[in-house]
Order: C-alpha cells, then structure tokens, then sequence
C-alpha cells in the first residue's frame, strides 16, 4: 500500500495540514495510475528504464531492446514519474532526524511556506 493512498498518515509523517495532503496524496495517485498505464510502443512491454549511452539519457525497453528518445510524447508521463519526486517527503525524513529548525535552515523558508509552494508547483504542473 502507498503512502499516497492515506492522506492522514502522509499528513502526520510529512507534518503538513490534511487540506495540502489530500491535495498531494490525489496528485501522486494519479501520476501512479497514469504511469503504469505506459508499455513500450513497439512490444507493449512494462519494461523501460531510461539509461545514457555516455552522451545523452534514452529511455530503454528490456522487453524488445528498442530505444526512445527521452522526449517521446507517448512515454512523457512515465518520465515524469520516474524522474520526480516528492520532494515534501523526502525533507519529512529530515525532519524527523535533523529537526523542523534545521531543514528550514537548509531550504531557506519555513515549512510551511516550503510545502505551500511545493504542492501549488506540483498541481499546476
């Protein structure tokens, strides 16, 4: 089960309100859904993974060994997927080790102002 799938529990591990959880919880669980929807064009495999051949990023699939470039509009929501992050999660671990002080420090503003702007970010996008 994700994280995603239980606003509150996202909401008391990221220490955020239930309102901007919802909303990024909703976020999340559709960008999932609209993820594993994509298979590989050619064979219809699950398989892709993006790589470099030393000059620029591709995407790859193992199923059928063809190669898209990393711009391809049919596989433009798995990109996003995979090379996003939730980035209000991932201080929360921060948070719970370092301090709320201590992660304002770094991000340079409040939390609450940080997670605010994150999560307009995030649902305009």
């Amino acid at each position: 089960m994700s994280i995603y799938e239980n606003p509150k529990e996202y909401a008391e591990q990221c220490h955020i309100s239930l309102d901007l959880a919802k909303r990024r919880c909703e976020h999340y669980i559709k960008r999932i859904e609209l993820t594993e929807k994509v298979v590989c064009p050619e064979c219809g495999s699950r398989e892709l993974c993006i790589d470099n051949d030393g000059s620029e990023d591709f995407i790859g699939c193992t199923g059928c060994w063809n190669t898209y470039d990393i711009d391809d509009e049919r596989l433009k929501n798995w990109v996003k997927m995979q090379c996003g992050f939730d980035e209000v999660l991932r201080y929360s671990k921060d948070i719970s080790k370092y301090g709320i002080e201590e992660v304002e420090r770094n991000i340079g503003q409040k939390w609450e102002e940080f997670v605010k702007a994150s999560t307009d970010a995030l649902v305009t996008s």
